[in-house]
């Protein structure tokens, strides 16, 4: 019902669509969606007012919809008497985008994360320390000024959470790193958190392993973007579960075709079914997944997300999460945490170049761990790495696949 209605409305009030208006939507609505064309974030951000409802395009949009802003903060509009407010991200490319929303379809895709939340275990505003996207009249990262150091920073917090009765902790994977790093060998005071919601970038196996131990509570994770909030929530069970009150969700080959089948990968597509002012219709996100096979019809579907797109050549292990538990074990288990980023490069079959900001002192030790661990993830030693140290070159990924074919490889 509610995929018809969404996509009824889209037909009549959005540019790009109209010309699909002419589709029966006395059909069943998954078989008219089928019919409509996957849009990625670089073609919408082209063509961004043809997403837009008629109904707040006056001359203030253009304001409204410019990416020339900072996507740490939100920005609302009066748009032909209707309040919408303009969210933004940086993207996985380092490329503004955004979304547009009113306060209502807010409240209604903020209501159903509070009801995934509540099926874990109970929980309010007043109990949850909310630290990515509430930020207030306070600077970036909310709720604290930064001091001069990002350890009398976090010290700031730790204070903080000592003093208040937060059990639910809602955090990126960024930040997440940041405190364990800071708390390794150091007491974690604030025993009285008993979820930590992640909302950020993929955890490995080992890294939640790693961050329960430490935290002394259980991870749970928050599968989303700034375009349509939750996407999928982690359960009671540990399964990743499609968030289906609030979007459709596909799955897709490198074709194009409909993926079904469990244990099948592919880029997840979806369609926002809450929102109206700017609706995302068979929108790919980039993001590459796939479903878990059960029994129990009777709960949305599960998924497993892909750590990455990229695999090592020559391999079907993902680059992403290889290096990204090399990092991990180098700084908690080798303890060589002075750098900034470390972003690795495959340029051939057997070569890696990586790339290290930050860290000009311990050349010899890093490089000689990053070998070892490698290598050891990878069960070969057949691989090379080459070392660059360039604290301009930034990296969005910790891991890329840009190949240069050798006489060895060729061979």
């Amino acid at each position: 019902m509610n995929l018809c209605k969404i996509l009824k409305h889209t037909f009549e009030n959005i540019e790009y669509y109209k010309k699909y208006k002419s589709i029966d939507l006395n059909k069943e609505a998954t078989i008219v969606l089928e019919q409509l064309p996957i849009v990625d974030k670089a073609y919408m951000r082209e063509h961004l007012e043809d997403f837009i409802d008629d109904s707040v395009k006056c001359d203030k949009l253009y304001d409204a919809i410019s990416l020339d802003k900072s996507f740490k903060n939100e920005y609302v509009y009066d748009l032909n008497g209707i309040t919408v407010i303009s969210e933004y991200t940086s993207g996985s490319s380092g490329i503004p985008f955004l979304s547009l929303k009113t306060p209502k379809e807010r409240v209604l895709l903020g209501k159903q994360t509070w009801k995934l939340r509540n099926n874990i275990m109970p929980v309010s505003s007043q109990n949850m320390f909310n630290f990515i996207h509430n930020f207030g009249d306070y600077p970036y990262p909310f709720p604290f000024y930064e001091a001069d150091t990002l350890e009398e920073t976090i010290e700031k917090e730790m204070e903080f959470f000592s003093k208040n009765n937060y059990y639910w902790w809602h955090i990126n994977q960024q930040k997440l790193n940041e405190y364990a790093t800071y708390l390794k060998g150091k007491k974690w005071t604030s025993s009285i958190v008993k979820i930590i919601e992640n909302n950020g970038a993929y955890l490995s196996k080992l890294e939640v392993e790693y961050y329960e131990n430490m935290f002394g509570c259980k991870i749970i994770n928050n599968y989303g973007c700034r375009e349509l909030w939750t996407i999928a929530f982690e359960d009671v069970d540990g399964k990743l579960r499609i968030n289906d009150s609030c979007v459709y969700f596909e799955l897709i080959d490198d074709e194009g075709n409909l993926i079904t089948e469990p244990y099948k990968e592919g880029y997840v597509v979806l369609t926002s079914l809450k929102q109206y002012i700017m609706p995302f219709i068979r929108y790919k996100i980039g993001d590459r997944a796939y479903y878990i096979d059960e029994r129990d019809k009777a709960k949305p579907r599960a998924i497993e997300l892909c750590p990455d797109r990229a695999k090592i050549v020559g391999t079907d292990m993902y680059g992403n999460e290889v290096f990204r538990d090399v990092i991990f074990c180098l700084t908690y288990f080798k303890g060589i945490k002075n750098f900034d980023q470390i972003a690795v490069v495959q340029k051939s079959t057997h070569q890696f170049e990586v790339n290290i900001r930050g860290n000009k002192e311990s050349r010899e030790i890093i490089e000689n761990y990053i070998r070892e661990l490698a290598r050891d993830a990878l069960g070969s030693d057949k691989y090379d790495f080459i070392f660059m140290y360039d604290d301009k070159k930034v990296q969005k990924s910790v891991f890329l696949v840009k190949m240069t074919q050798t006489v060895s490889d060729a061979k």
